[in-house]
């Protein structure tokens, strides 16, 4: 009796050399999640702008949609 079989080797092994891979070479994955964290934070600091409430009309603007 085996603990591991031929098939599950072969599922295994794909995701034991990308563990390495990028374990050794991390820069693909970071450069991306890089660029991605900076749009969406852009996307957020453009979502999250106030708008002043007018002092005489006390009245906040229209929900965005």
């Amino acid at each position: 009796m085996t603990d591991l079989t031929a098939a599950e080797a072969l599922a295994v092994a794909p995701l034991l050399v990308a563990s390495f891979f990028f374990g050794f070479y991390p820069a693909p994955i970071s450069d991306r999640a890089g660029r991605v964290a900076e749009e969406l934070g852009a996307a957020a600091r453009v979502h999250s702008l106030t708008v002043p409430l007018d002092a005489k009309t006390a009245t906040a603007p229209a929900p965005r949609p």
